[in-house]
């Protein structure tokens, strides 16, 4: 798996390799670039382990919980609805 910031310098690599050709980039560029990779998540393997362990038993996940949107009344939503910063 690779990260948003590894798949953006893949293609950066590809496009100065097509451009150093005076070519359009192809997607053989951006595999090649891709191949050379190291990712991430595979060099610090061992940390990322930890990090996610750790988040699962301490870090509450960023999504909707729909128990929590249930506690705000219908007024209340509309009160805040309008609210501009």
């Amino acid at each position: 798996r690779l990260t948003g910031a590894e798949i953006e310098q893949a293609v950066a690599e590809g496009l100065a390799v097509a451009f150093d050709a005076g070519r359009e980039l192809e997607n053989d560029d951006i595999d090649q670039a891709l191949s050379q990779i190291v990712p991430f998540v595979e060099t610090y393997e061992e940390q990322v382990k930890e990090l996610r362990d750790w988040a699962r038993r301490r870090a509450r996940r960023a999504g909707t919980d729909r128990s929590l949107r249930d506690l705000f009344s219908e007024a209340h939503a509309e009160e805040l609805s309008g609210w501009r910063p």
